[in-house]
Order: C-alpha cells, then structure tokens, then sequence
C-alpha cells in the first residue's frame, strides 16, 4: 500500500473528503481480498465437512 499524503493546513473541506474517500476505498479493497481467497478455497472442497474449518470460522 502507498503511503498516503497527510492533509495539510489551508485545504478546504472538499480536498479532506477526496482525501477520506479515497482512504476508504483502498480499506474496502484490501479487506475484500481474503474473500476472494475464501471463495477460491471453498470450490476446493467437495462438501461441507470434508475440510474441517476451525469453530471460529464456523456460520453455524
């Protein structure tokens, strides 16, 4: 991930709300990454228990 320029004195509101945004959207991408590696994972498996999962990670 890249560094991030601080906000300086003398912006105006707009320029700190691009600035915001586009924090966010890097957050959202880099947390939707594991997703993505749990639905590849999970075609792996032919059912429900043939893997075990630990309990932390069970919906049930």
């Amino acid at each position: 991930m890249q560094a991030t320029k601080l906000p300086t004195k003398g912006k105006n509101l707009n320029e700190f709300r691009q600035g915001i945004d586009a924090i966010n959207h890097e957050i959202t991408r880099w947390l939707q990454q594991p997703m993505g590696y749990a639905l590849s994972a999970a075609q792996l498996k032919p059912n429900e228990t043939s893997i075990p999962a630990p309990d932390q990670f069970r919906l049930n």
